[in-house]
């Protein structure tokens, strides 16, 4: 069983195990799969600009350019919330 996955047993709020589960879905192509958990940290915590990003980029893969937009959009807004 691979290290983050022995992370989300103990604690399946764990952000950065989330984090690593839904790249290595987005590096094999799992583009759909990759978005669950990219939305699961986002809802955990709003202000993850890397997952809004990565999920942006995910998006983007599946030819979801406005879903992309938005997610970009909400990771420039964590990043530089003056605009």
């Amino acid at each position: 069983m691979p290290l983050f996955e022995k992370l989300l047993v103990a604690n399946p709020r764990d952000t950065d195990a989330l984090y690593m589960k839904a790249f290595a879905f987005f590096v094999f192509g799992d583009y759909d799969r990759s978005i669950e958990f990219y939305d699961k940290i986002t809802e955990i915590d709003p202000t993850n600009a890397a997952a809004w990003s990565n999920k942006g980029a995910a998006f983007e893969q599946l030819g979801n350019t406005s879903q992309a937009k938005f997610c970009y959009d909400r990771a420039r807004g964590v990043i530089n919330p003056e605009g």
